[in-house]
């Protein structure tokens, strides 16, 4: 499970870094945000740091968004 949710946190920044998606098209994406909050929830939960990163990208967007 762990491997699972860790290569989809790699898709989504490899696809943010290439331009592949915007953050301003995650920022809609609520199901997303969710899951992210829930990463945390997890005994293991490795790439903290990277999660947070995404969901500091998105609040950044949020609020120039409104």
């Amino acid at each position: 499970m762990d491997e699972i949710r860790v290569r989809s946190l790699r898709n989504i920044q490899f696809k943010l870094e290439h331009q592949l998606i915007c953050t301003a098209d995650i920022v809609q994406e609520k199901q997303l945000i969710i899951k992210l909050l829930e990463w945390f929830n997890f005994t293991n939960c490795p790439l903290q740091k990277d999660v947070l990163g995404i969901l500091e990208l998105i609040a950044k967007v949020g609020s120039i968004l409104g």
